[in-house]
């Protein structure tokens, strides 16, 4: 980072190029960790997942979540790809990716390769889904089991293959309305990941991030100040759940 100058370095990227900008990020702040920590942010739009738990406490535990801000669409498969094994997705991925990534480009599209890459969106939406599914009841019941509860599925990790990848940062859940839901919590963002994909709707193209306002963010931080009720007067913290259809 330029400190001479004060200027703020910003690594930013869209879907895959969304990881490579997260990564140059971790890479610079781990080269001046024994330094002032460098003016640097990331912004990422539908980008997968890059680390496990483990990353995810390094970050945390040396403040670097506010660096990284990363927008997700309800629906977009994209950011939940590495809940899925990848020999379950590697195929199916290929032929969407080139689409999703430039849905403008000059690649001639034919109305039966529009209609097989339709038919491999859907099914690797299929498969998306079902391991986000497996891997927010297990974290969810994960955290139950830490809270002194006990849950069958939390014993039998050793039986279930389920993927390491977790999220970290800030999350910015694009929804309805062109409202955005802005998430803090780690565990909670895991659990939203997956049933934000049950909002009928919703965009799930890399192109929609371009009708949402920055100014219509809704925050989803402070638990304590999340109504009992929805008729509770804080309307901007009612809302978000009802954004988000939860």
């Amino acid at each position: 980072a330029d400190r001479t100058r004060k200027k703020k370095i910003v690594f930013t990227g869209l879907s895959n190029g969304g990881a490579a900008a997260i990564l140059a990020t971790i890479w610079l702040l781990e080269k001046h960790c024994r330094d002032p920590k460098p003016d640097v942010l990331c912004i990422t739009f539908g980008a997968p997942l890059v680390g496990d738990k483990i990353v995810g406490h390094a970050i945390r535990r040396e403040g670097w979540s506010s660096c990284f801000k990363n927008f997700v669409l309800p629906r977009d498969p994209i950011p939940r790809i590495h809940f899925c094994p990848r020999d379950e997705i590697a195929g199916d991925l290929q032929s969407v990716l080139p689409s999703r990534v430039n849905p403008g480009g000059s690649i001639p599209r034919t109305s039966s390769s529009a209609s097989e890459t339709n038919q491999v969106s859907e099914k690797l939406f299929d498969v998306v889904f079902s391991n986000a599914f497996s891997i927010a009841s297990y974290d969810s019941c994960v955290l139950r089991s830490s809270a002194g509860g006990s849950c069958l599925l939390a014993a039998v990790n050793g039986f279930v293959k389920l993927s390491p990848y977790r999220p970290f940062g800030i999350f910015y859940f694009c929804c309805s309305e062109g409202k955005v839901v802005k998430v803090e919590n780690h565990e909670a963002v895991t659990q939203i990941l997956f049933h934000s994909l049950l909002l009928e709707g919703s965009s799930s193209g890399s192109n929609g991030y371009q009708t949402y306002d920055i100014k219509k963010i809704v925050p989803l931080d402070n638990l304590q100040t999340i109504p009992l009720s929805v008729n509770d007067k804080d309307d901007d913290v009612n809302s978000a759940p009802n954004i988000l259809d939860l």
